[in-house]
């Protein structure tokens, strides 16, 4: 009860701290964010002792949403005294004439404690902003004003800074993270048009727990609570995975207000999982594109980062 009550005082001192009601956009949508940890919380890389590498495709809403791609690898450093961990990560969001790209570096200093690890990250970003004003397509004919914006005709982009910063406590049985990012609210400054707010600082608070069963020791019940709030804008994903001695899983997604989702996967015995996901739209955006589509690529597999000399004895001198 009391390493539960220190992370619980933790979310509401980041929680009190985190006061801002401003309109942005929002973070790229991801179902499968009980594999995509790395992306939110800087904290969390290297939580495993393998090296983890991830690709991941979703279709937002069929044809009128985003299409994101996003891939990350990170992987666990032992020092001397001290675990670490490191991780990179690059994903795109293409939305209309839109498209930003974020390329992230992330750290992690790790400590034992309890009967796990408590990780404290840090994550610098580099934001690459694209409109592609030479794309807009102007409408002429007898019932349409032709009026002209050389400001449009264009492409016009922008390189902007972020950093982040995470806490991530993790044993065997469960894990638990909270997360500001955008800290640095990177924003595009289009001339004569005015200033787009492309991301507000995002408060990320998740949790999930691992649950063996007795009668079936083959199966594994894997819960999750995921949140991410900028102030204005609130998501709330529930979910629950089965897994089948570890290489194959099934489960469901509730996201408040917005959709439902199937997930499922299949874990080779190289390491390799293969995924997907598709949600089940119960919003309005239901009219305009049924469904989300996801598939993603996971490959764990270890990694020595020690340098090691090798020997050799002559046996003439043995």
């Amino acid at each position: 009860m009391k390493k539960k009550s220190i992370i619980i005082s933790i979310c509401i001192v980041c929680c009190l701290i985190y006061n801002e009601r401003l309109s942005a956009q929002t973070d790229v949508q991801f179902t499968s964010n009980m594999f995509t940890r790395q992306l939110v919380n800087p904290a969390s890389v290297g939580e495993t002792n393998m090296t983890n590498a991830f690709l991941n495709w979703r279709r937002q809403w069929k044809n009128v949403g985003p299409v994101t791609y996003a891939a990350f690898i990170d992987t666990p450093i032992q020092g001397v005294k001290r675990k670490h961990g490191a991780g990179i990560s690059i994903y795109s969001d293409e939305a209309g004439l839109f498209t930003t790209t974020y390329i992230n570096f992330a750290y992690s200093h790790k400590q034992n404690i309890w009967n796990g690890t408590l990780s404290v990250g840090a994550q610098a970003s580099i934001l690459n902003a694209v409109f592609a004003g030479d794309q807009v397509e102007t409408v002429s004919s007898d019932y349409h004003n032709n009026l002209s914006y050389p400001e449009l005709s264009t492409e016009m982009s922008g390189i902007k800074f972020d950093v982040a910063l995470g806490l991530h406590y993790s044993d065997e049985a469960q894990y638990y993270g909270i997360s500001l990012t955008h800290l640095a609210r990177p924003t595009l400054e289009i001339d004569n048009i005015g200033t787009y707010v492309y991301y507000n600082r995002t408060l990320n608070i998740y949790g999930g727990y691992n649950f063996k069963l007795k009668s079936i020791p083959d199966v594994e019940i894997k819960p999750m609570v995921f949140i991410k709030t900028d102030g204005k804008l609130s998501q709330i994903d529930l979910n629950c995975n089965a897994w089948y001695k570890n290489s194959i899983f099934a489960g469901m997604t509730y996201r408040l207000q917005d959709a439902v989702a199937i997930l499922g996967g299949y874990k080779l015995k190289n390491g390799i999982l293969i995924g997907g996901a598709f949600d089940m739209t119960t919003s309005r955006m239901r009219y305009k594109g049924f469904g989300s589509a996801e598939v993603f690529l996971n490959y764990e597999f270890k990694l020595s980062l020690n340098s090691k000399t090798n020997k050799y004895k002559s046996i003439r001198i043995l």
